[in-house]
């Protein structure tokens, strides 16, 4: 049995997995295996796996038609005997020593789950940057047990999994798998397993590297699966009314709901937004309690109180004039960002050269020549006098 189960689920991922698996044969840890879940993929996916299996006994490769990406790693976890299981996508890298690092922490102290930190990589500008949200307000490199765990596990933390290490037998007690979903189908693992974690750990390392703006992501086709959403969303509330230890998080929840629901409608395609999708989301905000909840943004009070409006269309009107205020402001911020960036170089360009003109100054053929020129000064004036 090893360590560490890796699985990766893979579309018509070929450009990709190369990449991605060498990342993972890179690693420091060498206890761990790898399962591709070929999720019915037309290009060359299983012959990029099969040539890595016979390099690495590590890596299997298992064939499936074509069932989503949620059943595709439901099918990983029922092939694998890891301590820990890892779910990486297709796409993305870990860092050399990301195995050990999660390992490390897991071990260190009895964690169910293991977070660590992020960045984009821009795959279109090959462009690199901080993913800054994804631990929010929490501890790192400790043990989060108890009191101390995050009472806002939906703001503290992503639905995803691709930054997290999760206990094999933490997972199969809880009974935890993925929604057989096109989208949206990591939300319910992931945070059932952040609410019903004994312990979290926080590591204060960028150990992942997300690749955004593929054309060929399901993240960029959502308007075509936009009620995966609201099924995620219930299949939550559903596991809060079963259990009533959740409760503790249910405010954390109902924020949850109201911001993912404004930002799946926010970021639908061009003209994907229609009645049928607001009337649904509506219903299904409408169901939720959120009386005496406590919101920490004034926003997502405001959108959910919609819900109970009679006019639909008032939710159209308020998601698009919140989406062009959140654009410009994020214009500007870029501006910013770009403004504090230029003066940035610009001041190291002035430091490189005053580096440069004190190293000058210090130099020997610098004084040297100071000395000629001081006695030519002296000759100057002597021969004037």
């Amino acid at each position: 049995m090893s360590k560490i189960s890796v699985i990766i689920p893979a579309y018509n991922a070929g450009r990709f997995l190369p990449e991605c698996l060498d990342s993972v044969i890179a690693q420091s840890f060498s206890d761990f295996d790898v399962v591709v879940c070929d999720d019915g993929s037309s290009d060359d996916t299983a012959e990029i796996v099969g040539d890595y299996s016979k390099r690495d006994s590590r890596i299997s490769y298992v064939h499936l038609d074509h069932v989503g990406a949620g059943a595709a790693r439901n099918s990983g976890m029922e092939r694998v005997s890891g301590e820990y299981l890892y779910f990486l996508d297709a796409d993305d890298m870990i860092a050399p020593n990301a195995l050990e690092v999660l390992y490390s922490a897991a071990q260190s102290h009895a964690a169910d789950v293991v977070v660590a930190r992020s960045h984009y990589l821009n795959d279109i500008t090959e462009e690199e940057s901080p993913i800054d949200f994804t631990m929010i307000d929490v501890a790192c490199d400790v043990a989060l047990t108890g009191d101390s765990l995050p009472s806002k596990p939906f703001q503290t933390f992503v639905g995803w999994p691709w930054d997290k290490l999760f206990r094999a037998e933490f997972v199969d007690q809880h009974g935890l798998t993925y929604q057989n979903l096109r989208s949206s189908n990591d939300a319910f693992f992931v945070y059932m397993a952040l609410c019903r974690a004994s312990c979290i750990v926080c590591v204060d390392k960028d150990l992942f590297t997300h690749r955004t703006n593929n054309a060929g992501s399901l993240e960029r086709t959502r308007s075509k699966s936009w009620n995966n959403a609201i099924a995620a969303m219930k299949a939550i509330r559903d596991e809060f009314s079963k259990d009533q230890k959740l409760g503790r998080y249910w405010d954390s929840f109902v924020n949850w709901v109201s911001h993912f629901s404004y930002w799946n409608m926010s970021t639908l395609g061009e003209g994907s937004l229609t009645s049928e999708v607001v009337n649904a989301f509506d219903e299904f905000l409408s169901s939720i309690d959120c009386v005496g909840v406590s919101f920490s943004n004034i926003e997502d009070a405001a959108f959910i109180e919609l819900s109970h409006c009679d006019r639909l269309d008032s939710i159209s009107s308020y998601i698009q004039l919140r989406k062009r205020n959140e654009d410009l402001f994020n214009h500007l911020y870029s501006e910013k960002r770009e403004l504090m960036a230029e003066i940035e170089r610009q001041k190291k360009s002035l430091k490189e050269m005053s580096d440069r003109l004190s190293s000058i100054e210090c130099s020997r053929s610098y004084k040297l020549a100071r000395y000629i020129s001081g006695m030519f000064g002296i000759f100057k004036r002597v021969r004037h006098e």
